[in-house]
């Protein structure tokens, strides 16, 4: 850790302007009246390194510029703020110029590897009686969080907080793949049906006739009742002409009839002269001979018009027939035609459900092996979880780490309060109505007769919290791997009488043999019982010397 040398304030907290000097080694003390100053000094090298406050509110004045520098046997860092509000920092190894850097947050993070974390620094170096009371009179579930954050645990739960997030989201992608594979599943089963229910609706639908034998036979029908009809039309056209002929020849004989008539008179009627006998009888030999010819005709007509009428019956009834099988050709083409329209129909519904089915068991073996890698992962998330959860590492870490604390504590306690107080620190609280929590109790052995911490003596109790407080500053350096470098020890002693002050002054010394120990308090009277190698006092915001 970082050894401070010297703290400069301006403008800041209840100090105008001061300068302290530090040493390398020994106990400085420094007191003065609450509200004075005193914590603005520890406070000073949190803003000046980190920019922030043990207190977690802002050291600056309002609307006043001030600045927080912290020297080091390595660095000199200045954290600033203008009269605007502007922040900035800089800092530098001496004897070279300040770097630049390209943004503030840039220059913390360089900063930051040469003097470690706000948290490493809080956890290792300041202490106070807050922080120690905080452990023991918290309840057991607060004293086992407050461990895993001096420890640095508490970085589990963010991982376990990710890891938790990643369970649950596994979860649900899991539960939905599983939803979709229940989908897929049914519609494999739905395609399977409609294939089998398409193919027997397939198989009872009979084969059609070929359609070119028809039509062609229908072809021919047509072209026969075509001709049919023509003949018809041309039979009933000679009938119709042999009733005319008929109709001629009656008509001649008519008019042979009317104009013997009149000759047979003896006179014209129009003239009045006589008729020669020679031109009657010529017009009557005419007359006999024209019925002959009439007669015959009359018979020969009489004779086509009935053959022609029978070829028309004959005709017709082979026109009937034809349109009959026509008629009957075209229901075959159309029953032909909805066969293969409904046979075509199953066939496409065959062919629709297997490519369904195809690519529902596509989408099945896809989902299927989403399905199992999301169960692997959650597998392994859930392995995660219990290595990151209260049964996994961090309580093997705590059990351990609880063995040295104890340990430390009671080594400790044998030098602040002599033989006879233990403390009992387990990874678990026996319940009252039986069993276990994972939470860390504290069994105070020597004090309290048999009631533990709350029930002893202040002096006993402060002299546990400040046990308490070196053994967890002993483990929280150790966890980290870090160097002692200046202490910071905020109003712990002050609830301690002068046989408790005597004994921690004694450990003080061992400690502050190889480390600066700063001993901030109210109390000027522990100058006396401090082996100090500095004195100062602060009231209002100025510093006084007393002793160096």
């Amino acid at each position: 850790m970082t050894t401070v040398r010297s703290i400069s304030l301006v403008e800041f907290m209840s100090h105008e302007r001061t300068h302290l000097e530090l040493p390398n080694t020994g106990i400085v003390l420094v007191t003065g009246e609450n509200g004075s100053g005193k914590s603005a000094l520890v406070e000073g090298v949190a803003t000046a390194f980190w920019g922030e406050t043990l207190r977690g509110t802002l050291p600056w004045r309002a609307g006043m510029p001030g600045d927080a520098q912290v020297e080091t046997d390595e660095l000199v860092v200045t954290r600033s703020i203008t009269k605007g509000g502007k922040k900035s920092l800089s800092w530098t190894r001496p004897p070279a110029n300040a770097e630049e850097w390209e943004s503030t947050t840039k220059a913390q993070e360089a900063l930051e590897r040469v003097v470690g974390s706000f948290d490493v620094w809080r956890r290792c170096s300041v202490f106070s009686s807050q922080d120690a009371a905080h452990f023991t009179l918290a309840t057991d579930g607060e004293r086992k969080r407050m461990l895993e954050e001096i420890l640095g645990i508490d970085r589990f739960d963010a991982a376990l907080t990710r890891c938790r997030a990643d369970v649950a989201v596994n979860n649900g992608k899991v539960g939905k793949l599983e939803r979709e594979a229940a989908t897929l599943s049914a519609a494999l089963d739905a395609a399977a049906q409609r294939t089998k229910d398409a193919a027997a609706a397939l198989a009872l639908e009979p084969e059609p006739q070929p359609v070119v034998d028809i039509e062609a036979r229908r072809a021919r029908a047509a072209a026969s009742y075509k001709a049919t009809r023509a003949a018809l039309a041309d039979t009933e056209a000679l009938i119709e002409q042999l009733s005319s002929t008929g109709s001629d020849i009656a008509a001649e004989i008519r008019a042979a009839k009317a104009r013997m008539e009149k000759l047979e008179r003896a006179r014209c009627g129009e003239c009045g002269q006589a008729i020669p006998v020679e031109l009657v009888e010529e017009q009557r030999k005419a007359l006999v001979e024209l019925r002959i010819r009439a007669d015959a005709g009359t018979e020969m007509n009489a004779a086509m018009i009935a053959d022609s009428r029978e070829r028309v019956a004959e005709l017709r009834a082979d026109a009937d027939e034809l349109r009959t099988r026509i008629a009957e050709m075209d229901s075959a083409l159309s029953i032909s035609g909805e066969a293969r329209k409904r046979r075509a129909h199953h066939q496409a519904a065959i062919g629709a459900a297997q490519r369904t089915w195809t690519q529902a068991r596509l989408d099945a073996e896809k989902v299927a092996g989403n399905l199992a890698a999301a169960k692997v992962e959650g597998a392994n998330l859930e392995a995660v979880e219990k290595v990151l959860g209260l049964r996994g590492v961090r309580a093997m870490l705590l059990g351990r780490s609880l063995s040295g604390i104890e340990d430390a504590a009671n080594a400790w306690l044998d030098r602040i309060a002599g033989e006879g107080l233990r403390l009992h620190l387990k990874p678990y609280t026996e319940k009252k109505t039986g069993g276990t929590s994972e939470a860390i109790s504290l069994e105070v052995e020597g004090a309290g007769g048999g009631y533990g911490y709350r029930a002893a003596s202040a002096g006993q109790r402060r002299r546990i919290d400040v046990a308490l407080l070196f053994a967890l500053a002993e483990v929280a350096a150790a966890a980290r791997g870090v160097a002692g470098g200046t202490l910071w020890i905020d109003e712990c002693f002050d609830g301690l009488d002068d046989d408790g002050l005597g004994a921690v002054a004694a450990c003080l010394e061992d400690v502050a043999r190889d480390r600066a120990v700063i001993v901030i308090s109210h109390r000027p009277e522990l100058a006396r019982l401090l082996p100090t190698v500095a004195h100062y006092d602060i009231a209002d915001g100025r510093v006084c010397t007393l002793q160096h």
